[in-house]
């Protein structure tokens, strides 16, 4: 029963979003995390005033020097992006690669 329900809850969500497509969108490919990540991508990217510092295969320290609350996240190549950050002003934040640091890689911080 528990599978039936989330076919059930992902028909709603792809029919929901052809529903708000606009026309000819139709043959588009479905909504997908893919599609979420590629949004997520879109973001701006974070301003300078939020550092960086890599710590090499294992992750990355960012730290808030801007004059306000900034919210931020990490995009990781072949590893999981982190999730939104709100940061204070001079707060620090770690987002660790692993398990997948052989493989993972630091891309770049966003706003959300």
């Amino acid at each position: 029963m528990l599978s039936t329900l989330k076919i059930s809850a992902a028909a709603v969500v792809v029919s929901a979003a052809l529903a708000l497509a606009p026309a000819g969108a139709a043959d588009a490919a479905p909504a997908t995390t893919a599609g979420a990540a590629s949004a997520s991508a879109s973001a701006g990217t974070a301003p300078s005033c939020v550092k960086r510092q890599l710590v090499i295969r294992q992750g990355v320290m960012l730290t808030n020097k801007c004059g306000r609350t900034m919210r931020v996240k990490v995009l990781v190549k072949r590893g999981k992006d982190s999730w939104c950050f709100t940061m204070k002003k001079n707060q620090r934040r770690f987002w660790a690669f692993v398990p997948q640091a052989a493989f993972a890689k630091y891309e770049r911080t966003v706003t959300c």
